[in-house]
């Protein structure tokens, strides 16, 4: 039991280790604030690191939603089974890459869509999953797997829209978005206290286009 104990305070502990994150400007949010009739949403994170999650694995990365105004704020989008009340993400949320780099894969996977980036000239790479659509073909160990080719993206460009967990049965939509320094998912760590000082792109929400949804 102290073993297993001790492992989870390892594991903690990494996702928490410090990492040279350079220029809050070489970062921005992966979901930009969104204006609702002049209102302004700002995303937020609805769960962080480290919590506990169904499958008994902990998480490694932060679920990123809009912050409700009140309880009964925006009331055609619920949220339940397990998620914040207090937190939305309503369709067409968009996913903008939170650095600028090469995508090192596109695919989808049992939890949704998925891409990575590897951010050119720094150990990070970013990982966003959960999307609902993706705006580039598939790709694999950093080129097109059609053409062979690197794609470049610069910090602040779509890359897809926000869906849900196909294994959540709820649907809720929300991002979840990791950092990884100096490997894969292993070699996670917590953006959260430098994701404070990251600024914010902005889109302007449009409910008419929650009808053309398939």
């Amino acid at each position: 039991m102290f073993a297993v104990i001790g492992f989870i305070a390892l594991a903690f502990m990494a996702l928490r280790r410090r990492v040279d994150w350079g220029s809050p400007s070489l970062w921005v949010w992966p979901i930009p604030s969104m204006v609702v009739d002049g209102v302004t949403y700002d995303a937020a994170i609805s769960d962080g690191v480290g919590t506990d999650r169904p499958d008994g694995a902990t998480h490694r990365g932060v679920d990123i939603m809009y912050r409700r105004k009140s309880a009964s704020d925006l009331p055609q989008y619920p949220t339940k089974d397990g998620h914040s009340p207090g937190h939305v993400a309503p369709p067409h949320t968009p996913v903008i890459a939170a650095r600028a780099g090469t995508i090192w894969s596109v695919g989808y996977t049992p939890r949704g869509w998925s891409v990575t980036i590897s951010h050119d000239g720094s150990t990070f790479a970013t990982y966003y999953t959960h999307l609902q659509t993706v705006a580039f073909p598939a790709h694999r160990r950093g080129v097109n797997v059609a053409t062979g080719k690197p794609t470049v993206i610069g910090r602040g460009d779509y890359i897809g829209s926000v869906g849900w967990d196909p294994m959540d049965k709820s649907k809720t939509r929300h991002l979840h978005f990791a950092v990884w320094s100096g490997g894969p998912e292993s070699h996670a760590v917590d953006p959260q206290p430098e994701m404070k000082r990251w600024p914010r792109a902005e889109w302007q929400w449009n409910p008419d286009a929650d009808n053309e949804e398939g």
